[in-house]
């Protein structure tokens, strides 16, 4: 099933691309799969087979394999018996922070070769079109994308690593800071974005204004200014659920 996902999730892509319609279908499935992943993580308990039923949405953070490749040393650690319930350990959930850095350093060459080609003004007059029209993606619905698509991971290992208390050893302590430094930019960009788009709506009413934002601002977004709440509420649900999933289960907000 894991692979069943990965092929129609992947499949998708591929048919969305050809008919040139938007890949906003594709990306509504990943986010919400990201959502219910997760849930077994909740204080309650499921039967066994309900987690297996669960199991192959965490492919939308891309948690592939059941023993992480190279290093196995987090394997066999979880964060509190719901993991372990669920089999998803610290090494699992390092597996997508892996892969999210290398997405970025693949987005990252990406744009370092479409840059350069923009420069020296390269091809036919067809290619140049599509270099510009490339470039203006990078400028930043790329690099906003990457974010809404990492921000509900990024905000629960930082929340995690905070609640979790182990700081000991030197390394602990640098990650306890990063993990500061993590959620408190997951508070800020998403409120200067939200602010940013509120503020300039009647401009980004304009197709071409708008285009560097299309990851924000929807077609049907921006035909009133009350749905710059859509991304605010996309940013405050995963931020909220982030939160929730890390307390612990004798906490005294956990019926939240």
């Amino acid at each position: 099933m894991y692979w069943a996902l990965i092929g129609l999730i992947a499949a998708q892509f591929v048919l969305l691309v050809w008919r040139g319609v938007g890949l906003q279908t594709g990306w509504v499935l990943i986010e919400y799969l990201q959502l219910v992943s997760f849930m077994p993580i909740y204080n309650f308990r499921f039967i066994p087979y309900l987690y297996d039923a669960f199991k192959p949405a965490l492919v939308s953070h891309l948690i592939i394999f059941d023993e992480t490749p190279i290093y196995r040393g987090f394997d066999d650690d979880y964060f509190n018996k719901n993991y372990r319930n669920y089999w998803l350990s610290i090494g699992r959930l390092s597996q997508a922070f892996f892969f999210y850095v290398l997405i970025l350093a693949v987005i990252v060459l990406a744009n370092i070769v479409v840059f350069v080609l923009f420069k020296i003004n390269f091809g036919t007059e067809s290619m140049k079109a599509w270099v510009k029209k490339r470039m203006v993606q990078f400028k930043f619905n790329v690099y906003i994308r990457y974010y809404m698509l990492v921000y509900f991971d990024t905000t629960f290992f930082a929340v995690m690593k905070i609640f979790q208390g182990d700081n000991t050893s030197t390394l602990a302590k640098l990650a306890l800071l990063l993990s500061y430094i993590v959620f408190v930019i997951n508070i800020v960009v998403p409120v200067s974005l939200v602010t940013t788009i509120y503020r300039r709506f009647d401009i980004l009413k304009i197709k071409d204004a708008k285009q560097s934002f299309n990851a924000l601002l929807t077609r049907i977004d921006k035909n009133s200014k009350v749905r710059v709440v859509v991304p605010a509420y996309f940013f405050l649900r995963r931020c909220l659920t982030a939160c929730l999933l890390t307390l612990p289960i004798d906490h005294t907000f956990i019926f939240l």
